[in-house]
């Protein structure tokens, strides 16, 4: 304990980093006097205000409002804040409260929330117009905002508070639950990773740079696509597609098309069983490939020959307990095949580096 306290603050917060729960950050602030501010600083850094289905027994958002509001230097410790209700709806306080604490957080990064459906009565879950004062704003510091799962019942208001946070470089809605409203270019100019359904995708690319795509294909896009220029595709190095249903030719055809556009295209990970060929990725950059329906050896070895830019072909499957999701990799240079297991959260690996973040 006595090398530990002798330990540079900043040394002791890189470690306090690698601590898995917010429990676990909390027990350390307790330590000591010396071990407090690390703790709390850890502590505060991500916060997951997670409502229980019950609103009468629950103050989890007026517990952290107090806390904030009870230490001014909390106010910038927090950088990743979470808010999941999806068994029931909010109070009027809780909505006051909620909208207060984004006020409070200059350098908040990463903003996520889920919410049920909600009705027209109910109105949005919160007021989503500026969080600013308007005599001297400041600049927004958020980098990723996810909306997950509510309706967006006022877009006026919704579109306010993305004009502000024009930073935002990493935007997330349901890939398939409801409509995004439309942007104009001016909203979100600094854009590059995009989870949402292809309709929305395909209206947001014009005079954006978006190089990171997650979305589910279906036969309903609209067909105004096909008058797309080849140019609104060229940013894309990243795309994570799911057909809607496996045996809808007409989403396959339309996931086919898009992707011989995608010339840049370096990453592919198809999210479901879908047939992918050599010859659709024939005009791409095409480096890494993940599949689920890719067994055969043969196959592999196909890929490779048809495909000079390939350097690597991964194939998920389930593993025994408690590796739940693993795959196997095959390499062109003649590499023996590995069994790796992605150090990222699941579904996120379109967001992270196919090179590094894995262990073998």
């Amino acid at each position: 304990m006595g090398q530990l306290l002798k330990t540079p603050p900043e040394v002791l917060l890189r470690i306090a980093g690698y601590l898995p729960k917010q429990r676990d950050c909390l027990a350390l602030s307790l330590v000591s006097r010396k071990l407090r501010g690390v703790g709390e600083k850890s502590l505060y850094a991500n916060i997951v205000l997670r409502l229980k289905r019950d609103a009468a027994t629950d103050n989890l958002v007026e517990l952290f409002h107090h806390a904030i509001q009870a230490n001014k230097v909390r106010h910038d410790w927090v950088r990743s804040l979470s808010v999941i209700a999806l068994g029931r709806t909010f109070t009027s306080r809780e909505r006051k409260l909620i909208h207060r604490i984004i006020r409070m957080l200059p350098r908040l990064l990463n903003f996520s929330f889920e919410y049920p459906a909600v009705d027209f009565v109910d109105g949005n879950p919160f007021n989503l117009r500026r969080c600013f004062s308007y005599s001297s704003p400041l600049a927004s510091s958020l980098r990723t905002f996810t909306w997950l799962h509510a309706e967006i019942l006022d877009e006026s208001a919704f579109m306010t508070f993305l004009r502000y946070h024009t930073n935002i470089k990493y935007l997330a809605f349901d890939e398939d639950a409801f409509d995004v409203p439309q942007m104009d270019s001016q909203v979100l100019p600094n854009l590059e990773s995009l989870r949402a359904p292809i309709d929305a995708v395909l209206r947001m690319l014009p005079k954006r740079r978006v190089q990171r795509i997650k979305t589910v294909i279906n036969r309903n896009t609209p067909p105004y696509w096909n008058t797309m220029r080849e140019k609104h595709f060229e940013s894309i190095r990243v795309f994570s597609p799911t057909i809607h249903r496996n045996d809808d030719a007409v989403a396959l055809g339309l996931l086919e098309s898009l992707i011989r556009r995608m010339v840049n295209l370096e990453f592919l990970d198809v999210q479901d069983e879908t047939v992918i060929t050599p010859s659709t990725l024939k005009n791409t950059d095409i480096k890494f490939l993940r599949l689920r329906n890719l067994r055969n050896e043969f196959l592999i070895e196909w890929f490779f020959d048809e495909l000079p830019s390939l350097q690597c072909i991964e194939i998920q499957f389930n593993g025994k307990p408690p590796m739940k999701r693993v795959s196997e990799r095959f390499y062109g240079d003649g590499r023996r095949s590995r069994t790796i297991l992605w150090e990222c959260k699941p579904n996120e690996e379109w967001l992270h580096d196919w090179r590094d973040v894995v262990i073998v």
